[in-house]
């Protein structure tokens, strides 16, 4: 059994490094190395500061690497079944599908994580792209289930998630696609 550090919180502001046990990635999923996490302005900062609402920060102690859902890695094992991934490849992780970020190793299914390609940037820039990596795989997954060559496609709300989103559509050979928001400033950016 591999061992990971990962940030604990034992109360609102009261955090602590601890060592956690990392189990091998099972079938569809991977093993990463943590290169960075960031800092949710919502999840981090119900941590921080403490919480009445059902949610991070409402409950201590936290899980070991909590609330950690946004991050980029590198895979480090594959288990049965991931084939497009490689040790080696460079992901952002989407807030679902395994371990919480916060920790130096952890194993996320290979489906909730994207692939990137940094170039000649610094991958750990790449800490911030989870909302765009839930966007990619929901446009993703959408697109394995149904045919939607020369449609027209409709995003409703134009918030970072929808405007990720549209990025993402824009991918895909769509006839037209359609945002709407009831924010003006949103719908111009878009």
């Amino acid at each position: 059994m591999r061992r990971a550090q990962a940030i604990q919180f034992d109360a609102p502001g009261e955090l602590r490094m601890v060592e956690v046990e990392i189990h091998p990635p099972g079938k569809g999923e991977v093993l990463l190395r943590t290169l960075a996490t960031a800092l949710c302005n919502q999840s981090e900062m119900r941590s921080f500061r403490g919480g009445s609402r059902e949610a991070y920060g409402s409950r201590y102690p936290m899980l070991p690497g909590e609330p950690g859902h946004e991050g980029v890695g590198v895979v480090q094992e594959v288990g049965q079944s991931v084939s497009d991934l490689s040790v080696g490849d460079i992901v952002a992780l989407t807030g679902w599908g395994g371990d919480p970020a916060h920790r130096s190793l952890l194993v996320r299914e290979a489906a909730q994580v994207a692939r990137i390609h940094p170039g000649s940037r610094d991958p750990r820039e790449a800490s911030i792209l989870e909302m765009y990596a839930s966007a990619y795989h929901c446009v993703k997954h959408g697109w394995k289930e149904r045919r939607f060559e020369n449609s027209r496609v409709a995003i409703i709300g134009m918030g970072a998630i929808g405007f990720c989103s549209l990025q993402c559509i824009r991918l895909w050979p769509v006839r037209e696609i359609v945002a709407f928001d009831l924010n003006s400033r949103k719908l111009a950016l878009a």
